[in-house]
Order: C-alpha cells, then sequence, then structure tokens
C-alpha cells in the first residue's frame, strides 16, 4: 500500500513539473508587447483603471477618431491581429485615429482596492467603462462624435450603450458578428464549470491560456470556438491565440448564458431591455456577418436589419454565394485570409461616408496639442500615455556593443548641435514619458501597487471626514424633540384616561345625592298615614 502511495505521490508531482515547465516556456516564448502607438490608462467613476490602445494615422495628424471594442473573452489584440495587416493597421492607412479598448477584467486591468479583476459585470462595461473612454477619447481629439467598431460582443456593446445612453455622441458604428438577440442560438449551460471558474478564477484562467496556442494546431471545431479554419490568417498562430484570450468575468458568462435561455439582457438592473429596443437604433450602421456563424445567425441578422428604423445603414452578408473568398464564421471575421479587402476596406468606406471633420480642421486642432515627436509620427506628451517605439525598432535587441555605438553617436551629435535646439528639447520631453513594459499582462503588474491602495484609503477617509457633523447642541435638540414626540401620544392618552375616570365619578356622585333625597323624603312622611297602612 505504502508503495502504491509513492508511485501515485510521484506521478502528480511529475504531472505537476510538466505542468509549470509548459506554462514557463509558453509565457517566454510566446508573450507579445502591445504594437500600438500608445497605451493610455483611463479611471472610470468607480474606481476601475482600463487601457487604450492607439494607432495613429500613417501620415499626417489627427484622423477620424475610432473606438474598437474586442469580444467576449478576448482583449485588445482582438483587432490589432495579424501585425501589420490587421483592422487598425488598414483604419490606420486610411487616416483613421484608432483607440482600442481594453474592458475591465482583461488582465491589463487594475481594480480598486477590495476588488478582484474577475468582479466585472456587463453593467459595467455599459455604465462605467465605455462612457469613460469615449469622452477620453473625445477630450483627446477635441472632437464631439466617435466612430465605433466593435467584433462579437463588442458590437452588441454598441447596442447596449445606445439603448442605455442614446446615440449623440456616435458619428457611425460598425458590428462584426455582433448577436441581435439569441433566438434559435445554442447556448450551453454549464453551471458546475461557471461555479469552478467563480471560486478559482487564477487556475481556470491559467488552464484557458495553457491550451489556447494548442487550437491552431489541432484547429478543434467546437460550439465555444466557432471558427471556420480554412479562413484564417496563416500568421494568426498560437503565439496569437496565447495573447488574445483572456478568461471572461463570470458574471459576463452568466449573463450571456441567461439571456440565451431567457431571451432578455438587460442594463442598469434589468430596467432596460436591450433585445427590446434593437428596433429603436439610430445610429449610421454597417453589419458585417458570415453565413456560418452559430453566434450571429444569418436569420436573426437579416431580421434585425430589416427593422431598423433608420435608412442609413448597409448590410454585409460574407459567403461565397455573394462573391467573397469564403464562406465566414464568427472568430475568422476578425482574422480572415482576405480581411482586408472583404471585411477591413469595407469599414474604412463606411467611416469616410461618415466622416465628422475635415482635413483642415483635423490640421488645427491637432497643432494646438502639445507633441512629443518620435521618429516617423508624432505622438502627444501626457502623464497617463506610455508611448511605444517604432516595429522596427522593437523588433530586434540591442546588445552591449550596439549600445556603446549608439551612446557614442549622441554624445558626437551632441557637440555639433546646439544645446538649445529645440530637437534636443522634444528629445527630453520623450524621456519623461514613462515607456510601457515589455510583459504588461505580468501578475506582479495585474494589483495595484500598496502605495496607490494606501492613496484610495487616504481619499476616502479624507471624503468621510469632509462631510460635517452636527454640534453637540443641535444634536442635543434633535434627541430632546425625538423624545418629545416619542412621549406626546403617551400623555395624550394618559389625559384621556384621566379625564374618563373624572366623568365616572361624578355621574356615581350625582347617583348617591339623588339614592339620598329620596329616602329623606320618605323619612319626613307623616307616622299616622304609616299605621292607617
Amino acid at each position: 500500500m505504502t508503495t502504491v502511495l509513492l508511485y501515485l505521490f510521484a506521478a502528480i508531482v511529475a504531472v505537476a513539473a510538466v505542468k509549470a515547465i509548459y506554462w514557463l516556456a509558453i509565457t517566454r516564448l510566446l508573450s507579445g508587447e502591445p504594437l500600438a502607438d500608445e497605451v493610455h490608462t483611463v479611471t472610470t467613476k468607480d474606481g476601475w483603471k482600463i487601457k487604450l490602445f492607439r494607432y495613429r494615422r500613417r501620415e499626417g495628424a489627427g484622423g477620424e477618431p475610432v473606438f474598437i471594442c474586442h469580444g467576449f473573452a478576448a482583449n485588445h489584440w482582438n483587432l490589432a491581429l495579424p501585425a501589420r495587416d490587421g483592422l487598425v493597421d488598414t483604419l490606420a492607412d486610411r487616416g483613421c485615429d484608432c483607440w482600442v479598448v481594453d474592458l475591465r477584467g482583461n488582465r491589463t486591468s487594475v481594480p480598486p482596492a477590495g476588488l478582484s479583476r474577475h468582479d466585472a459585470t456587463f453593467d459595467d462595461y455599459v455604465l462605467g467603462d465605455i462612457p469613460a473612454a469615449l469622452a477620453f477619447i473625445r477630450e483627446q481629439t477635441g472632437q464631439d462624435k466617435v466612430h465605433w467598431v466593435g467584433h462579437s460582443m463588442g458590437g452588441l456593446l454598441l447596442y447596449a450603450y445606445e439603448a442605455a445612453h442614446g446615440s449623440d455622441e456616435l458619428a457611425s458604428g460598425t458590428t462584426l458578428g455582433a448577436p441581435p438577440g439569441f433566438k434559435g442560438v445554442a447556448v450551453s449551460r454549464q453551471r458546475r464549470l461557471l461555479s469552478f471558474v467563480r471560486r478559482y478564477p487564477a487556475i481556470a484562467e491559467l488552464y484557458l491560456r495553457g491550451l489556447a496556442p494548442l487550437a491552431p494546431i489541432f484547429k478543434p471545431r467546437m460550439t465555444l470556438l466557432p471558427i471556420n479554419w480554412d479562413n484564417m490568417q496563416k500568421d494568426v498562430g498560437p503565439r496569437a491565440f496565447f495573447n488574445l484570450i483572456e478568461l471572461p468575468p463570470p458574471s459576463v458568462a452568466e449573463t450571456f448564458i441567461d439571456a440565451g435561455v431567457f431571451q432578455f439582457l438587460g442594463v442598469k438592473d434589468n430596467s432596460v431591455d436591450i433585445l427590446a429596443k434593437l428596433d429603436g437604433l439610430r445610429t449610421p450602421l454597417l453589419v458585417i456577418h458570415g453565413v456560418l456563424d452559430p453566434v450571429a445567425t444569418v436569420e436573426n441578422v437579416r431580421t434585425f436589419f430589416d427593422q431598423l428604423p433608420s435608412t442609413d445603414k448597409r448590410r454585409l452578408e460574407l459567403s461565397r454565394a455573394n462573391g467573397h473568398s469564403a464562406d465566414y464564421g464568427h472568430i475568422d471575421l476578425a482574422f480572415a485570409a482576405n480581411g482586408r479587402e472583404e471585411v477591413y476596406e469595407p469599414i474604412a468606406e463606411w467611416i469616410e461616408a461618415h466622416r465628422v471633420m475635415a482635413e483642415t480642421q483635423t490640421q488645427q486642432k491637432r497643432a494646438a496639442q502639445p507633441e512629443t515627436p518620435i521618429p516617423a509620427r508624432p505622438r502627444p506628451e501626457s502623464a497617463d500615455t506610455e508611448v511605444r517605439t517604432p516595429l522596427a525598432a522593437r523588433a530586434g535587441k540591442v546588445g552591449m556593443s550596439g549600445t556603446a555605438l549608439k551612446s557614442a553617436a549622441e554624445a558626437m551629435k551632441g557637440l555639433q548641435e546646439d544645446p538649445t535646439d529645440a530637437s534636443s528639447q522634444e528629445g527630453e520631453k520623450e524621456a519623461k514619458v514613462h515607456r510601457l513594459d515589455a510583459n504588461p499582462g505580468h501578475p506582479s503588474q495585474r494589483k495595484a501597487p500598496a502605495s496607490k491602495r494606501k492613496a484610495v484609503n487616504k481619499k476616502a477617509a479624507a471624503k468621510k471626514a469632509s462631510v460635517k457633523k452636527p454640534s453637540a447642541k443641535k444634536r442635543g435638540q434633535k434627541k430632546a424633540v425625538a423624545k418629545k414626540a416619542k412621549k406626546t401620544p403617551a400623555k395624550e392618552k394618559a389625559a384621556t384616561k384621566k379625564s374618563a375616570v373624572k366623568k365616572n365619578a361624578a355621574k356615581k356622585k350625582a347617583a348617591t345625592k339623588k339614592i339620598a333625597k329620596k329616602k329623606a323624603v320618605k323619612e319626613k312622611a307623616p307616622s299616622g298615614t304609616k299605621r292607617n297602612n
């Protein structure tokens, strides 16, 4: 028996060691750096810190502001891949200023003290993250309206946002595979799995991300991964899946499961039914969907599109029958082999057809903002901005000799140039900008630093202390009034009772006097009268 236990223990240790080695290997080999030009930190009203990844237009400054939202169980990589040939690159080439969001719950988000990043809800997306992100984009670009592009849940959030807030801030909308309802959609009620994720989110996340790189190798065909693998970009491989997959917050997963079962999707504590308001959307809308998509089914999308009241709308159904290169599914909408021509270019044309700014206005508004020049593209200086180096510079690593040569060249250049030159001043500004670490998803960055938590606690304590408390005199007066109010009914009751007792005593006294009077009359009567009787 002892031998069996030893073998079992050894087997468990060996399996654990293999898993640990596998995880360390894929983390080291597959972790990728964001490809964005800038990374901004946005703080929501309820204290969450989320990221916005900015991809600037290729030539000139400014550009049409485009807010891009990822799908369920994904992050900002969702619409940034493949590198140099994805949606954000296509839009940047066409003159757009792209802002890709990482919603709360993702590895780059930081919750306020006392919360976990797995505590996010669907309501938090609609009421917290998106309003804060859109406000930040409009402030940075100086524009009143923003274009919206969303894949899957990112498109559904567009519908939810308009249902909750209206469409005044939206110039146009584009949705890719966004489900306009869940009629006929196969939804699995895996309550045990959901319960496990709720209890052990860290372990669930390790398993999900650990298995993600295997997906493009084995190409599984299942409900949880609706992909037409024949239509995928070859460059979107294990590295891409490892970086773009996120563990969805359990509450958000439960919301979608319930929506599929009960055909109800609510926000503002279920006071607003999104699915009931779909036929009232006013945003100029481009709806893109695949003929093989099991999430945004053809029947649901067609019905939804026909019911839209606006005439400023377009539907693009991607299939071989409609002249496209493949029958599109759900996930491959964002990573298609011919995505640039069949998906991304139509989106760019839709945005250009609904411009919010003229080119002359763009140049004037951007010139008024402080900028930190960086080779190839201008970038604004901001305390909350993390500036990325160009892709070419990030591609290779500089050794010690290369660093020494570079330092020497800079020193020689400094001797030849005037120290008061504008370019050197701009270089000093660039040095002050905080640069992004190699791996923003590292566990050390997932929790707020102790200093930040202390600052939050101090802020809360100061806010609490700032609330004026009533003086001791006022508190005593209030207590006296309350006591008097409390005792008044009892006094009234006692007075009523006393009055009733007095009345009864008076009645008894009057009756006694009457009886005594009668007796007196009888006694005064003559005695002879009594004998005759």
